[in-house]
């Protein structure tokens, strides 16, 4: 089949479709390997694919508390790398590739790419409009600017967009017909919730990165659901200690469970709007709170869609723990909120995106081979 090689960085939930992606590839007989930071190794070769790192490392680490100012500077200079481009050529010169897979907000990567002429694809791993920020001409910091995002793919044979079209804000516009939505990357076959008897579960998990306020939000739920005929199974990730937390009685804290086998018995996931987390509580049929850690990323627009589809509540990250507290109590008495989430989980188990995206890379690679021009030079 292909060489494919794809191109990360260390921003948590980005991670879980590329690998999906790759190990589909890999499966249909492709030979994949990842450049990423030295932190993603384990996850990367946990999945049975090959790991190499770029030479620069700690430029941005997700899960290192820092001051506001320090995580979105860190941020920034990670985006804007060029050292990441050249061991991008470097790995291409010394491996054969067909094709790299790059995650949208590498654009110092995707413009070393373009440079050289490489054959090349575009990874959103949330709604349109992150990749479509990223491609603009001032980045993540487009819309902190005002700026309106140019060029949605940069020139590449297409993008992958690996969100559910019918919830994603831009989905309904009119794209380039090199815009695929792939729908979520899924590790595993989602299943409807299976609530046991009893009283209801609730899933907390705000992040796998650290953001400013993090450690607050995640007391504040715990303070909220101290009051409430719930049992809370809390994963901190691993930013946070599950000891530094002061847990109530109904309240188990982990730093990490595979949320694969926690998510069919809960009743209602409390999250940051991170897509990964939303997308496998609504492949579940669990509808969410939701409380955005980071204005800038794309997080409060996916709290909004899942607000304006009725599969859960959108909540500002300074919430009291009372405000809290009631949100979760409305969506686990409101039996409307759960049959919104199982319309979009039901449409979310209808595709499987890691086999889209891979059916979008052999086609394309085909049409290579069979003397095809490039999409970009058309």
């Amino acid at each position: 089949m292909a060489d494919v090689l794809f191109a990360t960085w260390d921003g948590g939930g980005n991670l879980p479709p590329a690998i999906g992606i790759a190990a589909e590839v890999q499966r249909r007989g492709g030979t994949v390997r990842f450049l990423g930071y030295e932190q993603q190794r384990h996850a990367i070769e946990g999945a049975g694919l090959r790991f190499e790192p770029y030479t620069r490392q700690g430029a941005f680490v997700s899960a290192t508390p820092k001051s506001w100012s320090r995580s979105l500077t860190s941020m920034l200079a990670m985006i804007n790398d060029r050292s990441m481009g050249s061991d991008l050529l470097r790995s291409i010169h010394r491996e054969h590739t067909d094709l790299v897979v790059i995650d949208c907000v590498l654009r110092t990567v995707l413009r070393a790419a373009a440079q050289a002429g490489i054959r090349r694809a575009v990874l959103v791993h949330s709604f349109y409009y992150t990749g479509a920020l990223s491609m603009g001409a001032n980045g993540p910091v487009a819309r902190l600017r005002g700026h309106s995002p140019t060029g949605p793919w940069g020139g590449a044979e297409f993008g992958l967009v690996a969100s559910l079209r019918s919830l994603d804000p831009d989905g309904n516009k009119t794209h380039s017909p090199s815009t695929r939505f792939i729908g979520p990357v899924w590790q595993g076959t989602p299943v409807p919730a299976n609530r046991p008897a009893g009283e209801p579960r609730v899933l907390v998990s705000l992040s796998t990165c650290w953001w400013p306020g993090l450690r607050q939000v995640l007391q504040n739920v715990l303070d909220a659901v101290s009051e409430l005929p719930v049992k809370a199974i809390v994963t901190t990730g691993p930013a946070i200690s599950p000891t530094d937390m002061r847990a109530p009685a109904n309240a188990e804290l982990h730093q990490y469970l595979p949320h694969a086998e926690l998510l069919p018995t809960v009743s209602l996931v409390v999250g940051h709007g991170g897509h990964a987390t939303t997308m496998a509580a609504l492949a579940h049929d669990v509808p969410l709170v939701v409380l955005p850690m980071a204005k800038f990323m794309d997080q409060p627009k996916i709290g909004q869609a899942v607000e304006k589809a009725g599969a859960g509540l959108l909540l500002p990250k300074r919430s009291s723990p009372a405000r809290i507290r009631q949100a979760i109590q409305d969506l686990l008495d409101n039996d409307n909120y759960r049959l919104s989430a199982a319309r979009l989980g039901n449409e979310i188990r209808q595709r499987d995106g890691a086999a889209t995206a891979a059916d979008a890379i052999t086609q394309t690679l085909a049409h290579q081979a069979a003397g095809g021009t490039r999409a970009a030079d058309r």
